[in-house]
Order: C-alpha cells, then sequence, then structure tokens
C-alpha cells in the first residue's frame, strides 16, 4: 500500500520537481530508493530488539530490491543520458540511475560481511541467507559498474575505449576480488575473481579479437591492451592463489591455479607474436615476408629472455624449461625460415644476436642455479 501511494505521489505531485534532477523513469527507480528504507527500517528493528521475523521481513525486502534494481531499473537506463561531461561535471558514476543501484546494494554488502563475521549475532540459516543476499547484490553491481563503464568509454572513443575498456574493467574487478580474498581468505571471493577474469578473457577472445581492424601501433591497441592485461593477470592471480591455497586437501585447486600461470604466459607470448607480425608487415612497404619473421624471431628470443629470468627468480623449473623450448623453437625458426630471405649481412646479424642470448642464458644457468633441487623448494 505504501508503495502504490508513494507512486501516486511521485508520478502525480513530485515529478515536475524530480524531473529536474533525473528526466527519466522518477516513478520506477524512486520505488528503489523507498523499498531500500523501508527495509533498512525493519531491518534496523529486529537487530536491536533481537526479533528475527523483522530481520526475515527487511531481508526479503532488500532482496527483491536488488533484483528490481538488476531485472527492471537497468532496462530503463541510460536511454537519454548524456555521456561525458555535461557543464564540465562528469556524469559517469554519479548520475542517478547508478546512484539508485547503489541504494539496495551498498546495506546488502555491509550486512552481509557483518553477519558473516559477527557470528554470535545471528545463526547459521540466516548467515547463509545474507551470503546469498550479498552474492546477488555483488552480482548487480558488477553489472551496473560494466555498463558504466562502456557506456562512458564508447561515448569517448567507440573505437579504442568502447572495445578495450570492459575487458579491462572485469580484469581490474577480477584483482579487486582476489586481493579481498586473499586478505580475508574466503573460497568465495576467490572463485569471484576467477570466474570473471575467464569472462573478461572469453570477451578477448571471442568478441574483442573479432572487432580488431589492422593497427600500425603494435601492443597498444584496441586488440592488444586488454588481451596483454587479462594474460599478465591470469598468470599474477594464478601464482598469488597459488602460494596462498597450500595444504594436502586443495591439490586439484593448486593444479588448476598452475595451469592458470603457465596458461597465461603461453596465451601473453601468442598475443605479443601476432601482434609484432602483424604490426611489422604493415609498416614495411616494400612487402618482404622476411623481416616480418626477423622480428618475430627477435621478439621470442627476448621474451624467452624475460622468461628464464623469471624462472630463475622464483625457483620455477616450469617456466625455465618453457624458456628452453621457446629458445629451441628460435634457433630452428632462424635456421629453417628466417636464412631463405636474408642477405649475408641479416644472417650474421640473426646468428650473432641469438648466440649472444642463448650464451647470457647458459651463464646465467651457472651463475644462479640453486643447490637444493626445484621440485622440493619451488612452487612451480
Amino acid at each position: 500500500i505504501l508503495s502504490v501511494e508513494w507512486l501516486l505521489c511521485v508520478d502525480i505531485r513530485l515529478e515536475p520537481l524530480l524531473k529536474r534532477i533525473t528526466p527519466i523513469h522518477v516513478p520506477v527507480r524512486s520505488l528503489s530508493v523507498l523499498w531500500t528504507v523501508y527495509a533498512l527500517l525493519w531491518l534496523g528493528l529486529g537487530f536491536a530488539l533481537r526479533i528475527f521475523p523483522l530481520r526475515v521481513c527487511g531481508m526479503v525486502i532488500l532482496f527483491f530490491t536488488i533484483m528490481k534494481a538488476a531485472c527492471i531499473d537497468s532496462w530503463t537506463s541510460y536511454q537519454d543520458v548524456l555521456w561525458g561531461y555535461d557543464n564540465e561535471c562528469p556524469r559517469v558514476a554519479v548520475n542517478p540511475y547508478f546512484m539508485t543501484m547503489l541504494c539496495p546494494v551498498i546495506p546488502a554488502l555491509i550486512l552481509a560481511v557483518w553477519t558473516n563475521r559477527l557470528r554470535t549475532a545471528v545463526d547459521e540459516q540466516e548467515r547463509a541467507a545474507w551470503k546469498m543476499v550479498g552474492i546477488f547484490g555483488t552480482i548487480t553491481l558488477l553489472i551496473y559498474a560494466s555498463v558504466e563503464c562502456y557506456e562512458y568509454y564508447n561515448s569517448i572513443d567507440p573505437v579504442f575505449f568502447g572495445t578495450a575498456s570492459l575487458t579491462v574493467f572485469w580484469t581490474v574487478a577480477a584483482t579487486v576480488f582476489a586481493g579481498i580474498s586473499l586478505y580475508f581468505r574466503s573460497p568465495l571471493l576467490r572463485c569471484f575473481a576467477v570466474v570473471i577474469l575467464w569472462f573478461a578473457l572469453l570477451k578477448a577472445l571471442l568478441v574483442d579479437l573479432m572487432q580488431r581492424p589492422d593497427y600500425l601501433m603494435p601492443f597498444w591497441n584496441a586488440y592488444a591492451v586488454p588481451m596483454i592485461a587479462v594474460a599478465v593477470m591470469l598468470t599474477i592471480l594464478g601464482h598469488l592463489f597459488y602460494a596462498f591455497s597450500a595444504g594436502d586437501d586443495k591439490k586439484a585447486e593448486r593444479g588448476l591455479y598452475r595451469f592458470f600461470i603457465y596458461g597465461g604466459v603461453v596465451f601473453l607470448w601468442l598475443v605479443m607474436s601476432a601482434e609484432c607480425f602483424q604490426s611489422v608487415q604493415l609498416l614495411q612497404t616494400d612487402h618482404e615476408a622476411w623481416k616480418a619473421q626477423m622480428a618475430l624471431s627477435i621478439l621470442w628470443s627476448v621474451f624467452a629472455g624475460v622468461l628464464i629470468l623469471i624462472g630463475f627468480l622464483f625457483r620455477s623449473p616450469v617456466l625455465r624449461w618453457m624458456a628452453i623450448t621457446l629458445f629451441a623453437m628460435t634457433l630452428l625458426k632462424i635456421l629453417v625460415a628466417d636464412m631463405a630471405g636474408m642477405n649475408e649481412l641479416y644472417r650474421f646479424g640473426a646468428v650473432f644476436g641469438l648466440a649472444m642470448v642463448l650464451s647470457l642464458a647458459a651463464w646465467a644457468y651457472q651463475r644462479f642455479k640453486p643447490e637444493n633441487p626445484d621440485k622440493n623448494s619451488g612452487n612451480g
């Protein structure tokens, strides 16, 4: 009854005033604010007086408010909003659409964390219910924040930022969830981070790759930026999760994190190789194929050198074996493919450069090789 009365009041009396602030769908979105205040009233009374039915009533209202914000309010958003800068005031994250969404989500997240940490105030079933409310609130927040990020940067530069911004945002969000999960030692937040990062990886492969035009600038374009960001964060998060999930009962989970580490390294190598090869092909005017092959061989040598250095720093035999394999592939490629179209000077330079890198790698093996086997001391 109160909701109907509020809708009639907003629609008839207050709509002209509120339309100066938010010109679209005032009654629908203002109802979410009303439900949030109503839920917090019952929750405050329920926790203060220790009355379980009042807390359940407030929780149910808050849950339905979050579902309304995700399923109904999101369909009535961002239709006529002027993104970018309006009167020198940025509209991203401070527009009425995003602010009304935060009304139910922020209290839900706070109460979910508070009831989970304060175990004496509520029982196990109520903590599980609040955890479910917090999950839905987190998903709603990610949906709205993704729309905010995409709409804002797409209005600035739809060619570059419009494609890369959402993938980069999901990668940053996964990093934030990973840091929080490691601080609170929460497996649920760790799963959130992994799922979001895999969504970013799938978007980079299935969406960004299909929209990729020919770029002259390597490693800094709408295709390479999200790809490299996802690959680097996949490797870093895999290493962090592997280090913090030690235990005999987590062998399958640790094996998955090892796959993240080495999969991220391979994915980064593939992306950088494709960027280097295509950019050199587009930049040259004589269309000689051996120049792009030569640039690719140089990139592989540098990548293998960096990889073997990281393998020594983190005592990882697998990374060092990957570097040795890449050195062997580079040497075979130079001898079989690159030598066919080069003149004598370039042949000498290619072989000499690769020999120097291999000599440095061999010296590093003799200088930094640990006394104990890596399999007893390293973490992979």
